[in-house]
């Protein structure tokens, strides 16, 4: 009787364990979502919208991102969602901007920085350093 009771003790205390070890392992593996052409959010509010797009960033457009820009600036200001293609857009807009402000090569590095961020190996405190220069070089910020 002791027996079963210790056993049945036991692996009621091996289960919890093993379970709260899972929980801090799927915390510590979860990947950071932060990519080129998705890091920057897409607006939710007309405030929202005009963070990355000042005058200097839209600048870097042709006269068509311009005009695809202001009429979701419109639509964001009056409320209306914008649709996923309109937010892919948007996307694609930024990563031009970025691609641009940096250069093809800075461009490339900052991918590879991301990617690297994502993926199960740690940045080493250069590559911090560097993604954390070529994200403030890319924001304006």
């Amino acid at each position: 009787m002791k027996k079963r009771l210790l056993t049945s003790l036991v692996l009621t205390t091996m289960v919890i364990g093993s379970t709260n070890s899972l929980n801090v392992m799927a915390m510590e593996c979860k990947p950071n979502s932060l990519r080129v052409s998705g890091e920057i959010s897409v607006p939710k509010t007309a405030g929202n919208f005009d963070e990355f797009w000042t005058p200097e960033n839209e600048g870097f457009l042709t006269s068509d991102g311009k005009e695809k820009i202001h009429s979701f600036r419109e639509k964001v200001e009056k409320g209306e969602r914008l649709s996923e293609h309109e937010k892919h857009e948007i996307k694609e807009l930024k990563a031009e901007v970025i691609k641009t402000k940096l250069g093809e090569q800075k461009f490339n590095e900052l991918q590879k920085l991301i990617e690297k961020r994502e993926g199960s190996t740690d940045l080493t405190l250069e590559e911090r350093a560097r993604l954390y220069e070529l994200d403030k070089e890319a924001t304006g910020k």
